[in-house]
């Protein structure tokens, strides 16, 4: 998918953003589906500036990406703000396991990283984390919990992330 986005008074919001997803979905035994998805997303500015607002750069981390990590949280600067960038790289893969009357259990494992970013001082590598989660099946979708533990953590991170969410996160 882009999206084009031209600003009415000024070329501060004059940019592109573009996200290629694929998912992939494999059931090789009737309660059991593996789910695999991957995306590559970024946004570039075009004409005079070269200037990207903070609140439309990329973040990772939360209940719909890297779930080991509080919303937008895969990246942050001394002070503990989050940190976005113009690229964001994101792979996850899930198992999940019908347990009948709609209830699943979930296993996952996503990684991710946030590039080009306006501070020096923060690294571009890998973050990952892996989890489980239980989900109740609803007529307009499930709703569970899921908690993601931190692989690579850091020094005063939390061990992981607790979410909740309605409908599935891919």
């Amino acid at each position: 998918s882009a999206d084009l986005s031209k600003g009415i008074e000024n070329s501060l919001d004059d940019f592109v953003k573009q996200r290629y997803e694929l998912r992939c979905y494999y059931t090789p035994f009737k309660r059991l589906t593996f789910a695999l998805r991957g995306r590559y997303h970024e946004i570039a500015s075009y004409g005079s500036k070269d200037d990207i607002p903070e609140d439309q750069l990329l973040f990772l981390g939360g209940t719909s990406d890297i779930r080991g990590f509080d919303e937008n949280m895969l990246r942050f600067d001394a002070a503990g703000d989050p940190v976005g960038g113009r690229t964001s790289i994101l792979g996850s893969l899930e198992a999940r396991l019908d347990l009948g009357l709609d209830f699943e259990f979930t296993t996952f494992y996503d990684t991710g990283t946030v590039r080009e970013f306006s501070e020096m001082d923060v690294s571009e590598e890998f973050r990952a984390s892996a989890g489980a989660g239980f989900r109740y099946i609803t007529p307009i979708g499930p709703v569970g919990f899921l908690y993601g533990w931190k692989l690579d953590r850091k020094t005063g991170e939390s061990a992981g992330s607790l979410h909740f969410s309605i409908g599935y996160t891919f």
